[in-house]
Formats: structure tokens, sequence, C-alpha cells
């Protein structure tokens, strides 16, 4: 059998071509049925994500990989089979990608768990439908396998790479135990939606989310189960919060000293943690300097990220190796499919 894939990720194309070439959820069926009729492919499994679009198949054909190129074509009305950011591999090379994918090594951010959760959907979606068979389903399972064994050999998980992942672990280290704690967001964007994300994911007890525009407040509030708050409330919700965090783009800060004063006078002692991920910055100078304030600004948390992932990037060539080794023993136990007794594939 010939195993081969075709795709694009977010090193080759953009976000908008890869939303283009992305299927939805309920067309996958006809889009798989498209597959195993339109070109030499005996087996599909298709991956979509919001970071790539890949399709893996199989089949005793030669032609396998121009036809598949072709029936992808024909699927999207447009000839896309010598563009540049197409990319393609076969048979070791292309078992050794889905490793690396599978493992999060392909990753935008190498070590993150959710693409292992992604890939095995993918697989059993096709799965279901029938679109897979003996050769693709040895190949997926000694993948996933290979992927556990990875992560567990390796540590490119075991530190964290994105500056709100860091800002969330700050405020559980000086808060300790969030479930009685309350957080002020003061930004929607994107920072402010991964910030709000890991505090729900930790168990906080109240997050209150401020922004410029109200509806991008209310959809993220509803979406981590906090609530929105308007602008002009923040000199009350400062009085009773135990976290402030800054992530808008507002060109002056919002938080200067005399607004951080006369909230430490109706807080009874009670300090306030405040983290500034603001570019430029949301906080005043000073604002640190207050008795029962603890300030952090985006240049402290940038070193830990920094040396986090160049932590993990050492761990990451490691588990290269790791994958490399993993992948070439299961596509010379594939090759074999035949001969392996049905104990020893297990």
């Amino acid at each position: 059998m010939n195993f081969t894939l075709i795709g694009v990720n977010h090193k080759t194309a953009p976000i908008e071509l890869r939303e283009e070439l992305s299927v939805d959820q309920e067309n996958i069926a006809a889009f798989i049925e498209h597959l195993l009729k339109d070109s030499e492919a005996e087996q599909v499994v298709p991956l979509f994500t919001c970071n790539r679009v890949e399709i893996y198949a199989s089949a005793a054909s030669d032609s396998l990989l121009p036809s598949l190129k072709g029936s992808f074509s024909q699927y999207h009305g447009k000839d896309i089979s010598d563009a540049d950011w197409l990319y393609s591999y076969d048979g070791a090379e292309a078992l050794e990608h889905l490793f690396l994918v599978s493992s999060s090594l392909d990753s935008m951010i190498v070590g993150e768990p959710q693409i292992l959760s992604q890939v095995k959907n993918a697989y059993f979606v096709a799965k279901e439908l029938g679109a897979t068979g003996k050769y693709l389903n040895f190949i997926f399972q000694k993948c996933f396998k290979a992927a556990k064994e990875i992560r567990t050999k390796t540590a490119i998980a075991s530190s964290k790479v994105s500056i709100a992942s860091v800002a969330a672990d700050l405020a559980q280290e000086t808060l300790g135990d969030l479930s009685d704690k309350t957080a002020l967001i003061v930004g929607s964007g994107k920072i402010g939606s991964a910030f709000a994300t890991y505090l729900a994911d930790s168990g906080i007890h109240k997050i209150y989310i401020a922004s410029r525009s109200y509806s991008h407040a209310e959809d993220l509030a509803n979406r981590v189960g906090g609530e929105e708050t308007p602008l002009h409330t923040l000199d009350g919700r400062l009085n009773e919060v135990d976290l402030v965090v800054g992530c808008t783009s507002a060109r002056k800060p919002f938080l200067h000293r005399e607004r951080c004063q006369a909230a430490l006078e109706n807080r009874n002692g009670k300090p306030l943690l405040v983290i500034d991920l603001g570019v430029p910055r949301n906080v005043a100078p000073g604002v640190g300097n207050l008795d029962g304030i603890h300030l952090y600004n985006i240049d402290q948390l940038e070193d830990v990220v920094a040396s986090n992932r160049n932590f993990r990037e050492a761990q990451a060539e490691h588990a290269r190796k790791l994958t490399c080794r993993l992948a070439d023993k299961t596509f010379d136990m594939a090759s074999r499919l035949d001969e392996i007794p049905s104990n020893i594939r297990r």
C-alpha cells in the first residue's frame, strides 16, 4: 500500500486560505465520499483544524498523490495542485509528518495538547464513515501510542510558552486557591480572551470583563462564565477584586496612581495583584510602589516565556528524534502488515 498526504498549514498559508480550503463538519461525509470516488484513494482521513488542512490517504495505486491533488482541486472548483503553499509527502516522510503533527511538534506552539485530540477525532469520524481500513487503522493507532510515549518521555509540554498562560500561572502562584477569588480583566482581545479562559479553567470564583466594546466584553463573559462590567464601574470593582489585568491597546494607562490609592483606602488592607499585559502600558509608572499593590508588567513575563520557550525547544529536538525513530519503525511494520501476526501489531 502507498501512503501519502497533501495539506496546508499555518507555515505555508494565511488563515483566509486555510478557511477557504476547510470543510465544515456537516459536509465531511460528502467530502470523504468525493475523495474515494474521484481519486485513487482507497482509505482517507481528512484533518481540519484552525492551523491546518490535511488529507491522509492510502491505496495500492502508484498515482495516488496526483489523483488526490486533482480530486481536492475539483472539490474546491479551482486548480491547486501546483500551488506553492500546498505541500505533499509520500511513504515514510508522510508517516513521519503525521507523527510530528500528532505529537504537537509541528504546531504553532510546540507541546500544546489539543492537536492529538483533533487528530483522534478526525480518524474516528473517518472510521465511522467507513473511510479507513486495515492499513490506516494500523498507522493511526500506532501514531496515537507514539504521541503518548513522546509526551511521557520528554518535557515538551512542561512549561508555558504564552504570555496569557504565564500570567495565569503567576496569578495562581500569588493568590493561591482561586475558588474564592475575583478578577477584573480590562480588554477583550486575543490576550484578554486567552487569560480569561485560563482563569476560568483554574476554577476562579468570579471574572468581570470590561472593554470599550460592550458586545465583545459580553461575548467573552458568556464564554468564560463571567460578567460584563461597564468601564465606568471600574472604581467600584477595584474596591472588591483580588486581581486586575490590563490588556487593552489604549494609548494611555487606565490604572493610575490616584485611582489605585482611592481603591486601597476602601479595601481595608486587602492586597491587590495587578498584571499589566498592555502595550503601551495599561498601568501608570509608580502604581507598583504603592503599599498593597503587587504589579507585574509584560516585560517581566516575557522573560519567563523566553526561558520556557528555550527549554521546550531543547526538549522538542529530543522529541523529534524519538518521533522519527517511532515513525520509521511503524512504516516498516506497515509495509509488512500482512506478514505480521495480529498479536504483534498491537
